[in-house]
């Protein structure tokens, strides 16, 4: 059975944003707030940033920081695959 969300959790899943592994989200959030960006921490390392980043830029925010960029991925998850994947993805049954 799956639970039930409100709008509003829909919506932030299914939110566009880019996803950030770094070696320290701290100096990444320091680096972020001077730029006023939108941004959710989700562990020491990980993050999501919901604006739009000049990398090159960011990179040499965050080496200026002492911290390394290990990945960057665009996450922009449709209403349909958000639901399979809820549901388990294709061959759940």
């Amino acid at each position: 059975m799956l639970k039930e969300i409100s709008a509003k959790e829909l919506e932030a899943a299914c939110r566009k944003c880019t996803h950030i592994i770094v070696t320290d989200t701290k100096a990444l959030a320091r680096v972020l707030d001077d730029k006023n960006l939108e941004y959710d921490i989700l562990s020491d390392t990980e993050a999501d940033i919901f604006s739009t980043v000049n990398v090159t830029e960011l990179s040499k925010k965050l080496a200026e920081q002492n911290c390394d960029i290990c990945t960057m991925q665009e996450k922009n998850e449709t209403l349909e695959s958000y639901y399979i994947r809820l549901t388990g993805g294709i061959n759940h049954e």
